[in-house]
């Protein structure tokens, strides 16, 4: 991902002393640098977790959480941070709850980080099979990191594997249940494999931790379209073309709806004349805004493609509009 953190920037923001952005750092050069030497992470560990049970604490959790992750055990790491946070409140709360997302995300090792670089580099090209083998090697290294789980999960849908995508991003979900771009790459899972209770319900939660993102406005929409609520659709539609003007995507998703639910309606028909223009006067500055905070935003659909879209659309409208009244 754009803004993937590197092992040693990783680190530091683990706090783990002596780790800072600028250097690389891994478990053999460690003592060089004022870090723990790896082999002492199992003892620090076990001393951290009786500590823990006698008295669990935040300085506690997030010290036994840094030791877990040197060992290896991502997932008990973040599920002493989940305990952790359950009793925290406020700033406090905030800060393991960061903690638990950097805990999920981090690489442990500089080949598998550079694998992931490997697998980004190929899925900007839409290179999506070598994309995934390098995920998936990624992956026989850690197979809990939410950063590979993620991608590989984006590749094998977009390659059309969704079952085997819906597995990933299901165990993305497991170890980290907050990340809203997980549900919304679940929630298209669902929508295509026609389940669409849990993807309306996925697909929602997604769209309020993300309100601006084009996907969550488009696929909520799709999905509630496809479970037979075309003027819902259409409504939040609008709404988020009030917030989000530019999202061309969603407007051209609202013009292709009132197009197919508008029969010979003149009003409806104009409506739509009056949204393919609007698409067609954004079309040529129009980029796929990326969302604060979103983490894996892939450009789905580049501009030549709504262009070919709207095209569509224009010949099917002006077929109709022209077609004799009976």
């Amino acid at each position: 991902m754009g803004r993937a953190l590197g092992w040693a920037l990783g680190l530091a923001l683990l706090g783990v002393p002596g780790a800072r952005a600028d250097i690389t750092l891994t478990p053999e050069t460690a003592e060089s640098t004022g870090v723990t030497p790896a082999r002492n992470w199992a003892e620090s560990a076990a001393s951290l977790r009786r500590a823990w049970e006698r008295s669990p604490s935040t300085e506690t959790a997030l010290e036994l959480s840094k030791a877990l992750v040197f060992l290896g055990r991502r997932e008990e790491a973040l599920q002493v941070l989940s305990q952790a946070e359950l009793h925290a409140r406020g700033g406090v709360q905030k800060a393991i709850a960061a903690r638990a997302r950097i805990v999920s995300r981090q690489f442990l090792t500089h080949a598998t980080f550079q694998l992931h670089q490997d697998g980004l580099n190929f899925m900007r090209a839409r290179k999506y099979r070598a994309a995934r083998q390098r995920f998936e090697k990624a992956l026989e290294s850690e197979k809990d990191n939410v950063e590979v789980l993620v991608r590989l999960g984006q590749c094998l849908l977009l390659e059309g594997d969704r079952d085997a995508a819906a597995e990933r991003l299901r165990l993305a979900r497991r170890f980290n249940s907050d990340e809203a771009e997980v549900g919304l790459w679940l929630g298209r899972v669902f929508q295509l494999r026609g389940e669409l209770e849990p993807a309306l319900a996925e697909l929602k939660a997604a769209k309020l931790g993300l309100p601006r993102s084009e996907e969550a406005q488009v696929w909520l929409a799709e999905a509630l379209e496809a479970s037979g609520a075309r003027a819902v659709a259409m409504a939040q539609l609008e709404r988020d073309l009030r917030d989000s003007p530019l999202n061309v995507r969603s407007l051209i998703t609202l013009a292709r709806m009132r197009f197919d639910g508008s029969g010979a309606d003149a009003a409806a028909l104009r409506q739509v004349s009056k949204e393919l223009q609007l698409v067609r006067s954004r079309l040529a500055q129009y980029e796929a805004p990326r969302p604060e905070g979103a983490e894996f935003v892939l450009d789905l659909r580049e501009p030549r493609e709504v262009k070919s879209l709207l095209e569509e659309l224009e010949e099917k409208l002006e077929k109709r509009q022209s077609a004799p009244q009976g």
